[in-house]
């Protein structure tokens, strides 16, 4: 999955750590209320009640009456870039994903033209990079005559070479956009 933060993620993560005090954290085992403490981009305490103290040049984030949890993903997604930005752009489903608790999403191929070639897939990519606010992957999509295009952007089974933000192939069985449909092995 390709990442890019937001520019005050960013501008966080540089700076060195922030400090969150006093919100109620969802733990895999339980709620409690207490400080977290994020240094370089990655979780380096947890303190269940609280009782951190900021450290020289961190920022601190007041979050009493906040519920702190793990952000989401939403691992089907159909933002319409590119063929119909009226509907929706990678960077308003991006936006609109973060608004609600997602901070990464893996959009599938049926866009107008279908996302079946690797040129296709590097235009997503492209956009993504430009306007997504989340972390990103996207599914190249099967057709009965693509195969050539599926291996040039992954690789085979003997010989993967992965495209970086490329999170896998969808193939539908069943009627999709375009000549999206694998109906026959």
């Amino acid at each position: 999955m390709a990442v890019r933060p937001d520019r005050w993620a960013r501008e966080q993560m540089s700076s060195g750590s922030m400090l969150i005090r006093g919100a109620e954290m969802v733990l895999p085992d339980r709620v409690v209320t207490g400080d977290l403490r994020v240094t370089d981009g990655t979780i380096s305490k947890v303190a269940p009640n609280g009782g951190l103290e900021p450290q020289d040049g961190e920022m601190v984030v007041g979050g009493e009456g906040l519920t702190l949890m793990a952000g989401a993903i939403d691992p089907q997604v159909h933002f319409r870039e590119p063929g119909q930005p009226e509907k929706e752009t990678i960077g308003s489903g991006s936006r609109a994903a973060a608004a609600g608790g997602v901070t990464s999403f893996l959009d599938m191929p049926n866009n107008k033209p279908a996302a079946t070639s690797l040129a296709a897939m590097q235009a997503k990519l492209d956009s993504a990079a430009a306007t997504a606010v989340t972390n990103y992957g996207f599914f190249i999509g099967a057709t009965p005559t693509n195969i050539s295009d599926l291996q040039e952007a992954v690789g085979t089974a003997e010989a993967p070479s992965p495209t970086d933000g490329i999170c896998g192939i969808k193939v539908f069985m069943g009627s999709s956009t375009g000549d999206l449909l694998v109906h026959q092995q």
